[in-house]
């Protein structure tokens, strides 16, 4: 049974009355409100919210099912398309029933764990006492890459995974009721940056935000198991961080935790960071940009302010429908995986608007992540120019510098670098010969199909690459310019969008379309250049 629904609905399954606690399995996937399950009238709990294929196992107290026909029936807290089935009651209880196994695994660093069954649903998972480990259904996030679970009898594959700069294992086992079995996996690092840092500038937790699903200590390991180095605390309206977390869960040592805060308003979302501990948070009820902007600049130890999912609608208020006086934010969210956009460059189109406009604010990739699960943390991320040797011990005032100057890259899948007569990112290039070198790095995983060069936000060059299934370089291109005006030039790329259950690239938030196909993409900052001799950029018109 698969079946699509938007509203509540009731199945009827057949089944022998119970004396005993039994449990019920009901496999979905695309659910992202709560959705209440009942059986003959009585409440058994909610489906998992997740969009991935789940399966949710409930227990059954004696007495609710009777011989024959029942009734379930299911009823969301607000209207949604998801698909159920099938489903199916276990006489066992439910300690029993999902629990009847035992896997061991082993990484060779901070990893996420993912568990498929042989139909691609995550099944339930319960971790064994005593280990430091984030766990939801299917996924268990280890800080030092060891595992111990339970879970039902069947056939799996186990994969590990540390996020974009690293390649994925899996293997295959088949678990016996009663019995156990331990797999060895190991990553290696597929995608270099040397010079660059990993960061996550919008990042949430269930304990300071109060909504999601992960903990300040599940966080953190999320953190370490996806590869983020520099992780800004963005929790909404306070100043709340991850440095007593990362300590406590032994995570430390793998990045750099910073104080930061998500003013939540309704005119708009906005990152400052870093923050002094203890300041004073902004008003989040003014009203206007100047007000706010400058109540976010006063807060003691802020050097960098970013608009968040700047086409979300905010009571009715949408930031980048109002280009006519943006605010003075050092940076914007091109790519939000949290938020994720129907078309993949809208808001890039918005983005060299302004830029032609001379407003000087530059890209950045976050992930809006509040759950372990659901929405991973550091999917969309920003690679800052920084000294990246400890990550532990980051330079946050570099990093910051890095942020306000441009020097930065946009990921979600891809990562892409460029070059202006040996100029990067960030960086003034005079003269009017320019040979601009492109490359664009990924794991095994994600692949690049389409590059493309825009100048003063018109499109100069469009070149189809064909997938090559490699890591490390997918793409590399030199193109030679001649412009008659100063011109800023930006690189973007984009791919098919990640299915593995490692690591899926998330449904749009606010879909615009009725149809949609994943992407990844990955993006430069501009590059300025003085095709005149004047010793500056002008905007100008290309």
């Amino acid at each position: 049974m698969l079946v699509s629904l938007f509203f509540a609905l009731t199945f009827r399954l057949t089944a022998h009355a119970n004396t005993a606690e039994h449990t019920l399995h009901l496999a979905h996937e695309g659910v992202r409100a709560v959705w209440r399950v009942d059986v003959n009238g009585r409440r058994l709990g909610d489906l998992q919210v997740q969009d991935q294929p789940t399966i949710t196992a409930l227990a059954v107290p004696a007495g609710v099912l009777r011989n024959g026909e029942n009734l379930i029936a299911l009823e969301p807290s607000k209207a949604e398309e998801i698909r159920v089935g099938p489903i199916r009651v276990d006489p066992r209880p439910l300690a029993v029933s999902t629990s009847d196994a035992r896997l061991e695994v082993s990484v060779n660093t901070p990893a996420r764990i993912t568990v498929v069954d042989e139909h691609g649903y995550l099944p339930q998972l319960t971790a064994e006492s005593g280990q430091r480990l984030a766990v939801r259904p299917g996924v268990v996030y280890t800080g030092d890459g060891r595992a111990r679970f339970r879970l039902p009898a069947g056939r799996y594959t186990v994969y590990a995974s540390r996020g974009f700069e690293w390649g994925v294992d899996q293997k295959r086992v088949t678990l016996v009721g009663g019995g156990r079995a331990a797999v060895t996996l190991r990553l290696m690092r597929e995608v270099p940056t040397p010079g660059l840092v990993s960061v996550d500038t919008h990042v949430h937790t269930l304990t300071f935000s109060r909504h999601g699903d992960a903990t300040a200590d599940e966080r953190v390991l999320t953190l370490a198991g996806e590869g983020i180095e520099l992780a800004v605390a963005s929790e909404h309206n306070q100043h709340s961080g991850y440095e007593e977390a990362a300590q406590r869960m032994g995570v430390r040592d793998r990045f750099t935790p910073v104080l930061g805060n998500e003013v939540t308003t309704s005119i708009g979302h906005f990152i400052t960071w870093p923050v002094v501990p203890g300041s004073p948070t902004p008003d989040p009820g003014l009203k206007n940009w100047p007000a706010l902007m400058a109540a976010m600049r006063r807060t003691p130890g802020v050097q960098v302010v970013i608009l968040n999912h700047p086409r979300d609608d905010f009571g009715g208020f949408v930031p980048f429908a109002h280009l006519e006086a943006p605010p003075t934010v050092d940076a914007v969210e091109l790519v939000n995986s949290g938020t994720m956009r129907s078309e993949a460059l809208d808001v890039y189109r918005d983005w060299f608007e302004l830029l032609d406009r001379g407003h000087r604010l530059f890209g950045v990739g976050a992930s809006d992540s509040h759950h372990v699960n659901q929405l991973i943390v550091g999917q969309g991320r920003t690679y800052a120019a920084c000294a990246d040797g400890h990550p532990d011990r980051i330079d946050v005032a570099e990093a910051s510098a890095a942020f306000r100057d441009g020097r930065t890259l946009v990921s979600l899948g891809l990562l892409v670098q460029m070059t202006v007569n040996g100029r990067s990112v960030g960086e003034l290039v005079t003269g009017s010969d320019l040979e601009v070198k492109v490359s664009v790095l990924g794991p095994s995983w994600t692949s690049v199909d389409r590059v493309r060069l825009y100048g003063n936000g018109v499109l100069l060059r469009d070149e189809p690459v064909a997938p090559t299934g490699r890591p490390g370089e997918k793409a590399r291109m030199t193109w030679r310019l001649h412009p008659s005006q100063d011109v800023y030039l930006v690189a973007v790329a984009t791919g098919p969008g990640v299915t593995a259950p490692f690591w899926p690239i998330p449904r749009p938030y606010k879909p615009t379309t009725n149809t949609w196909t994943p992407y990844v993409i990955g993006s430069t900052n501009p590059i300025w250049v003085d095709a005149d001799g004047d010793g500056r950029y002008r905007r100008a018109s290309f």
